[in-house]
């Protein structure tokens, strides 16, 4: 075998693996072009060049002629958005839409005093759980392409599982939404941006009990910029709330429930999602920016345990965790496990 050959050879393994090592969206291209630079390199290579300096002058000039196959990937919150495209064909499946997760335990440094207010035992350990779908109105490319109408559903759970007292539910949010959704063609550093209109209200359902109003709800509309690249993901989500009458009385069954709400949850949420090898990690985060610094954070870590399930822990300080704890400051800390995440 002549020098020329077995350079030949060596550049047919390496192109091999380096097919292996590409992402599917663009490995097929990749290795072509690769493969096309290396063999005309090597009609005019001298007996001394080596497959190491021929590869490296050959990813210089496929860098400079065609940048968006050598650069540009699909971000991972982009396939998980081609991935329930498909499930929303299927009538016998739910599409996720914020994250699934069932915390068995959880610790709380200090319960609302509302409830001690009214003679209520409450544990300080309890169990936490969320549910949260969505399911399409439109069909795909209602404006531009790739838009769509969503109708969603989240509901959180505060459960008195080691409570002796009947261990009740503590409280329970509802929160139907209405958003659409369209991609953009604005691209900054090879990204996917998407920009998401929705309107939405939450409650919790409740009534006056002893007097007192447990009562909490508001409505919002809101835009929500989103931002994903690679393996992490940020949302930047500015809100208006619509405004209620004030109540007559504290008794008042109208009225709003909580005017100072937004005091305490500020006008805006930012919210963003990182993934690293098999871990997942997530944060919420908001503030009001005015001098007393009310706000609240959310760091969540999902690991992997078997088959689809994923193990969780959460972490939550601040206010506003639930509507009825919406101007109480909380610590939080749970385990448990994750059935969808965020990308």
């Amino acid at each position: 075998m002549t020098k020329k050959q077995l350079l030949s050879f060596s550049m047919s393994l390496a192109c091999t693996a380096a097919l292996m090592r590409s992402p599917p969206v663009r490995a097929a291209q990749s290795s072509n072009a690769m493969q096309a630079c290396l063999s005309k390199k090597l009609e005019a290579a001298p007996d001394t060049a080596t497959v190491a300096e021929l590869r490296e002058a050959c990813t210089s000039e496929l860098k400079a002629s065609t940048p968006a196959i050598i650069e540009v990937q699909e971000s991972l919150a982009k396939s998980r958005l081609q991935e329930e495209i498909h499930t929303e064909q299927n009538p016998y499946l739910l599409t996720a839409y914020k994250q699934n997760y069932i915390l068995p335990w959880s610790y709380v440094t200090e319960q609302n005093p509302a409830y001690s207010e009214q003679g209520v035992y409450v544990n300080h350990a309890e169990a936490k759980f969320q549910f949260s779908f969505r399911f399409p109105l439109t069909s795909r490319d209602l404006f531009v392409k790739g838009d769509g109408l969503d109708l969603a559903y989240t509901q959180k759970s505060f459960w008195q599982v080691y409570n002796a007292n009947s261990a009740p539910f503590r409280e329970s949010n509802y929160n139907p939404e209405l958003f659409y959704t369209m991609p953009l063609s604005f691209r900054p550093f090879g990204s996917d941006t998407a920009l998401r209109f929705g309107l939405e209200h939450e409650s919790n359902g409740r009534g006056i009990i002893g007097g007192v109003t447990l009562s909490r709800s508001w409505n919002r509309a809101y835009a929500n910029l989103i931002y994903a690249k690679d393996n992490y993901m940020i949302s930047v989500r500015p809100w208006y709330r619509f405004s209620e009458k004030a109540k007559t009385s504290p008794t008042d069954p109208d009225g709003d429930d909580n005017p100072d709400i937004e005091k305490y949850l500020g006008y805006f949420d930012v919210t963003a999602a990182l993934q690293y090898r098999n871990l997942e990690f997530s944060l919420l985060a908001r503030n009001n920016f005015r001098s007393n610094n009310y706000g609240a954070i959310e760091l969540g870590m999902s690991f992997p345990m078997f088959h689809k399930i994923r193990g969780y822990a959460q972490f939550f300080n601040g206010y506003g965790e639930s509507l009825i704890d919406y101007n109480h400051n909380i610590n939080r800390v749970g385990i448990g496990i994750l059935l969808t995440d965020i990308l």
